[in-house]
């Protein structure tokens, strides 16, 4: 007499992971479930440089990708699937940076900070074949002391007869391998040139360089003082560069060789801005009462006499008669003393009170400010909220 059950519905242990395959991704290991061999041996041709053999050694263990993230785009689609998953377990950990990661044989990692189309895949694909080493084309993880999690995606090119994007190993392209360690060593931003002109390097300014990076990173608002944190690590690399470029060639590979062997200059002085600001209450709303507060905001740096502001996920840039707002609104003052703060630093103007209410506005519409004290409902209600302070109030009901 037989069960009735077949063997084939219960898989062994062996079989089960047979059907996976796992990923390194920005520190993070991924077990990926795959429904068949062919997809299996499919999808670490495209992702040989991330394949694992062993189970992660953290105390997390693997993180495991099911049949049901896969989707129905197969391999091809585990590029944008597993990139933001990727991204996600990462943050609070790593200084995220959108960048293609160039590395030379000493583990100093270049990251070229851009934009979607800036030419970050092609400076990855161009300099990687002879002059580098693939870390990414897509996201810098940087750690602490500046580590690098090497991220060594496939990458998509346009397939020119077809005019569609294909995923490509690495591998395949004869890209160069980097360095078992990395570290970030220079960050620059691509600045694609639309006339042909030769290459060229620059320094930028710290403040308006963060303005150009901060919509370039991941999980920012993670970190335990982002500003701080980016300030930190821009000023350990020597700075921030523009890379001007119209094409990626030889003459691109010269630069960023000179720029990983220049001695780290001294660069921009920051310093953190210390508030106590603390979240905003639950009950905000506050009576219009002729006064201006600060409101919460993530982290604060002042920079060669200017203040940025990190608000929600947003950078927020105050100079001028706004700076002065800002600083003095942490007493909470009214229009009028806010006046009086401005033309004492600014001097005299004709229209002084006007400049000020303009920046007011424009601050609170930013959420950097806000009109009036908030209120707790039991002091909004007053004597109201308090029954037995008031004679007859249970029969009045």
């Amino acid at each position: 007499m037989t069960s009735g059950v077949s063997a084939a519905a219960e898989p062994n242990a062996a079989a089960t992971e047979a059907l996976r395959a796992r990923l390194r991704l920005l520190g993070t290991t991924f077990a990926v479930e795959c429904p068949d061999e062919e997809f299996r041996r499919e999808l670490e041709r495209a992702w040989s440089r991330c394949i694992v053999d062993e189970p992660s050694s953290s105390d997390d263990g693997d993180v495991d990708f099911p049949l049901s993230e896969v989707g129905e785009a197969g391999v091809a689609g585990l590029l944008m699937r597993l990139t933001p998953r990727a991204i996600h377990h990462a943050v609070g950990q790593r200084l995220m940076v959108h960048a293609a990661g160039l590395v030379d044989d000493r583990g100093r990692v270049v990251a070229l900070v851009g934009r979607s189309g800036a030419g970050k895949t092609t400076a990855a694909v161009t300099l990687a074949k002879h002059n580098f080493g693939y870390v990414t084309d897509e996201t810098v993880g940087v750690g602490e002391s500046r580590q690098i999690a090497p991220f060594p995606r496939p990458l998509a090119q346009v397939d020119r007869a077809t005019g569609r994007k294909v995923q490509t190993s690495p591998d395949e392209l004869g890209l160069r391998r980097a360095p078992a360690d990395l570290t970030l060593d220079r960050i620059v931003l691509l600045d694609r040139d639309t006339e042909p002109r030769p290459a060229s390097v620059e320094s930028v300014p710290l403040l308006d360089g963060l303005m150009e990076i901060i919509p370039q990173t991941s999980g920012l608002v993670g970190l335990d003082r982002p500003l701080q944190r980016l300030c930190a690590v821009s000023q350990e690399c020597g700075g921030l560069r523009r890379l001007s470029f119209h094409q990626i060639d030889d003459g691109v590979a010269d630069l960023l060789r000179a720029v990983l062997t220049e001695p780290v200059a001294d660069t921009e002085d920051w310093q953190p801005v210390a508030d106590p600001v603390s979240d905003e209450p639950d009950i905000s709303t506050g009576f219009l009462d002729g006064r201006v507060r600060r409101r919460h905001h993530r982290d604060a740096v002042r920079i060669d006499g200017e203040i940025l502001l990190l608000v929600g996920s947003a950078p927020v840039r105050i100079s001028g008669i706004g700076l002065t707002v800002w600083l003095e609104s942490h007493e909470a003052p009214t229009i009028e003393q806010l006046v009086e703060a401005a033309v004492a630093t600014h001097g005299p103007h004709p229209h002084a009170a006007d400049l000020v209410r303009e920046a007011v506005a424009t601050m609170a519409e930013a959420e950097v400010v806000a009109y009036g004290l908030p209120r707790a409902a039991r002091d909004l209600l007053g004597p109201l909220s308090d029954t037995e302070a008031r004679p007859g109030a249970r029969a009045a009901r």
